[in-house]
């Protein structure tokens, strides 16, 4: 009797034993996307909203370190750009939504006394301050302007 029960338990554990490998197995050979296993070549993980910054250097998340601008055009949008200041202001990288470009744009004074912010390329949008707002402007056209409750630079 005691025989038999020591020769059934063997099965048994050879059994569970056999199934766990051939599982574990299946597993392994199969690629997993993990959540946070998106990095890009700098490192910043997309999934958890970081993309990299040119002006600061480092993986960010424009909706922590930027201002918020809303579309003036498109009453409707869901997304929304972003400006990121480097620490004197002097320039500004511009997050705009489906870009996959983020243009850096230089400070200059106006003769007039006025500030800008724009970039060697006249395809690029320019940004200025006006009533206390910040403003993302084409050419005459005013593209998106900062959405009052989200601002973090004054």
């Amino acid at each position: 009797m005691r025989k038999r029960r020591f020769y059934w338990s063997w099965i048994l554990i050879f059994s569970l034993t056999a199934c766990v490998s051939t599982s574990t197995k299946q597993h392994a050979d199969q690629e997993v996307d993990l959540v946070g296993g998106d990095k890009d070549e700098h490192g910043c993980v997309a999934s958890a909203g970081y993309i990299w910054s040119d002006l600061l250097q480092e993986c960010i998340r424009p909706f922590e370190v930027g201002v918020k601008m809303v579309s003036e055009v498109d009453s409707s949008a869901t997304s929304a750009a972003f400006l990121v200041f480097n620490s004197d202001s002097s320039k500004i990288e511009l997050f705009l939504p489906d870009e996959e470009e983020q243009p850096i744009l230089d400070r200059s004074v106006l003769p007039d006394g006025s500030i800008l912010w724009t970039a060697e390329d006249g395809d690029v949008p320019t940004v200025s301050r006006s009533d206390g707002s910040w403003i993302i402007h084409q050419n005459t056209y005013t593209l998106y302007r900062e959405a009052s409750s989200d601002s973090i630079r004054k």
